[in-house]
Parts: structure tokens; C-alpha cells; sequence
């Protein structure tokens, strides 16, 4: 049987207030990001993932607004 596993994130303004005029909203955004994996491969996508975070995030957590400077 092939088993996937699901890893979710989710960003942004989730709640607009579409009571108001377009003109009057806000720009705003909602960003979903998924990485489907086969079971298999988890835990290589864990050593990658892994490197990435030491090299670019001093191993910290894996966000966007460090990577704006």
C-alpha cells in the first residue's frame, strides 16, 4: 500500500472584511504551501529540509521575513 504524508502551511490574511467596497479593502494575500511525500522518502525530504534551515536559517524556524533583510 503507498502511504503519502501531507505537510501544511498556511500565511496571510485569512479573514477579509467583504462587507466593504473594494475600493476600500486593504491589498491583501493568503498563501497555502503543501509538500506531499511518499512515506518512503521522509526522511531524506527531513535532511534536506534539515540543511537548508542550518545554512540559511542559523537553524532556526524555516520563515520568509528572515529572508527579507
Amino acid at each position: 500500500m503507498h502511504q503519502t504524508v501531507a505537510f501544511l502551511s498556511e500565511w496571510g490574511n485569512d479573514i477579509p472584511d467583504f462587507s466593504k467596497r473594494i475600493s476600500e479593502l486593504p491589498t491583501t494575500h493568503f498563501i497555502d504551501t503543501a509538500l506531499i511525500a511518499s512515506k518512503k522518502v521522509i526522511a531524506a525530504a527531513k535532511r534536506v529540509i534539515e540543511a537548508v534551515r542550518n545554512r540559511h536559517f542559523s537553524g532556526g524556524v524555516l520563515d520568509s521575513e528572515s529572508t527579507a533583510k
